[in-house]
């Protein structure tokens, strides 16, 4: 979809014609094709699986994924959001997944980041229920977004010649790691934890292990990469679970609570961004 605003056009493939801008952002891809989805009456449980049996109200989608990768799933709010990874495309007699999340209960997320387990060859996620959902269907399929993590939106400045030319951002730190506190470890997903400012803007990415209670301080982001007030991000962890982590304007970087107050997890997310003065 080209979204036009004041000579940028955001696109995920080279605008042509009218659309043509100065600047082109190109965007991440969307790996999901709602033309060609692959739909199952089925869901992702509580108990590891996609399960084929015990309720035909719901509906879920996978497409194929990469191992131990980062991915970016978004969408409207609806009744359900569950998501996991399995090796082998869900079926009746393929239903076991490697590691899943669950956010049901009204709790109005519409973006999650989920590492795919180790072997993931498919990302499953339940997206609908007809018996409690007020939208459609089709009002919520046209609205699913996934993209892979690993992959960067690049900026492109249309020169002289009317040629798109990848601007390289001189401001860029890469990614660097992050200075774990000493009962803190890289967790068992992603296997990183690092941080990257690109301009104003601070990225943190992958999992850790070694937290067993709330509020938790993972890290200290050094001068530079600190949010002006705090800040506050959603993610996954294992099983049928969410926490939340803050950034504080010190730099501290913790893990706030779990959603069951069990702080067993071998992994937690900590993916966020925020900006910087």
């Amino acid at each position: 979809m080209l979204k036009p605003r004041q000579n940028v056009i955001v696109s995920t493939v080279e605008p042509s014609g009218a659309d043509r801008q100065k600047v082109w952002l190109q965007d991440k891809e969307n790996m999901f094709d709602k033309n060609n989805a692959n739909i199952i009456v089925a869901f992702v449980d509580g108990a590891g699986n996609v399960n084929f049996t015990d309720v035909t109200t719901r509906k879920s989608l996978y497409i194929m994924c990469k191992p131990q990768t980062s991915y970016t799933i978004s969408k409207i709010a609806s009744s359900c959001f569950r998501i996991g990874s399995c090796n082998n495309i869900p079926t009746v007699n393929n239903r076991k997944l490697i590691n899943y999340n669950t956010l049901d209960g009204g709790a109005n997320i519409t973006n999650v980041s989920f590492n795919t387990g180790e072997n993931a060859n498919y990302l499953v996620i339940t997206y609908y229920d007809s018996e409690t959902d007020t939208l459609t269907e089709q009002e919520i399929i046209d609205t699913i977004k996934i993209s892979d993590d690993s992959k960067e939106e690049k900026i492109h400045i249309l020169n002289d010649n009317n040629i798109y030319e990848e601007f390289m951002k001189k401001d860029d730190t890469g990614w660097i790691n992050l200075p774990l506190k000493a009962e803190i470890t890289v967790g068992s997903i992603a296997k990183k934890a690092q941080y990257r400012k690109i301009g104003k803007t601070v990225y943190i990415r992958g999992d850790i292990a070694g937290v067993t209670e709330a509020n938790t301080i993972i890290a200290t982001l050094p001068a530079g990469f600190r949010p002006l007030s705090n800040v506050y991000a959603i993610n996954a962890l294992s099983g049928v679970r969410y926490s939340r982590i803050y950034v504080l304007s010190n730099g501290n970087l913790a893990l706030e609570w779990v959603s069951d107050n069990n702080y067993n997890s071998s992994w937690y997310a900590i993916d966020c961004l925020f900006t910087v003065d």
